[in-house]
């Protein structure tokens, strides 16, 4: 862990002894490419997961726990509080129709090298069903146990939530070596 430390002092032009601190506008650039635009409601809730305690950067430690979350060695509980916390926002203990059509739309538009389309009727379509499926109480959200039964009938759903940590470090470096600009 400590080299894994090291090589991410590194990679940011920070000193190894140093605490090492990732900026949220390089985050976001690692994240969402480009300028590091916070603007993308799917990029902002990935961040929120490195950044719980609202900082407004991410330590190694940060990263560290937010990798753990998102790695094979995750269980499965982890992973759905993990994706339900990435859907409830605002922390009400329930999802919407709303903010699962507003994430799944920012996320089909992060993830544009899949070249997934879909239309406003197919997306209201996808997320009609996952409420038809989920909200056994039809009350219109779907609770923390609603989705636990939902994990229960489809296993594999959070597979999504499944990363190689040691690539997203190799993708860090590569974003990163790309923002530097060299002087003429």
């Amino acid at each position: 862990m400590l080299s894994i430390r090291k090589h991410l002092a590194a990679v940011l032009g920070q000193h190894e002894n140093d605490a090492v601190v990732i900026p949220k506008d390089e985050f976001f650039r690692f994240l969402a490419g480009g300028d590091g635009s916070t603007s993308s409601l799917y990029v902002n809730r990935l961040y929120s997961i490195f950044d719980m305690d609202k900082k407004g950067h991410v330590t190694f430690e940060d990263l560290m726990k937010g990798l753990s979350l998102l790695s094979q060695k995750a269980t499965r509980e982890q992973k759905l509080m993990l994706s339900f916390y990435l859907l409830d926002p605002e922390g009400t203990g329930f999802i919407t129709k709303k903010m699962t059509t507003e994430l799944l739309r920012s996320c089909l538009a992060e993830c544009n090298e899949l070249e997934i389309s879909l239309s406003e009727a197919q997306l209201a379509h996808i997320v009609d069903n996952t409420f038809l499926d989920a909200d056994l109480d039809r009350n219109g959200v779907i609770d923390l146990n609603e989705y636990q039964a939902l994990d229960a009938k489809h296993p594999g759903l959070f597979d999504f939530l499944t990363v190689d940590a040691f690539g997203v470090l190799s993708h860090l470096e590569k974003v990163h070596s790309m923002s530097i600009t060299v002087p003429q």
